[in-house]
């Protein structure tokens, strides 16, 4: 267990969601594509903190859906999540350039 770095990535991925629940209460019009992004980006790092906690070197992917599957692998409270997970992926990428990606904001 390596529960120091697992903190520490934990405590990125947090950044990562107050800096999503900020833009969203406080920009208006709200910047759809950073809030996923971020959102995203802090699913991603708690699905990998989660792995780092279980001693295992995540792979360099953005691809949560993966990385959950990977921790179904260590625990099945994670199975759930895999689903929603797939509905993330595009925000680690696409909208980061201009490929008309269509958000709603519910």
């Amino acid at each position: 267990m390596n529960a120091h770095e697992a903190t520490r990535w934990l405590n990125v991925a947090a950044k990562d969601l107050g800096n999503a629940s900020f833009l969203f209460e406080n920009r208006w019009p709200r910047p759809l594509e950073l809030i996923c992004f971020l959102c995203q980006q802090c699913v991603e790092k708690a699905l990998k903190a989660y792995l780092v906690f279980q001693d295992e070197v995540p792979s360099r992917t953005h691809d949560v859906a993966f990385l959950c599957e990977k921790c179904v692998e260590y625990s099945d409270t994670f199975a759930p999540w895999v689903n929603a997970c797939q509905q993330l992926i595009s925000y680690a990428v696409n909208v980061r350039y201009p490929l008309n990606v269509e958000i709603e904001e519910e």
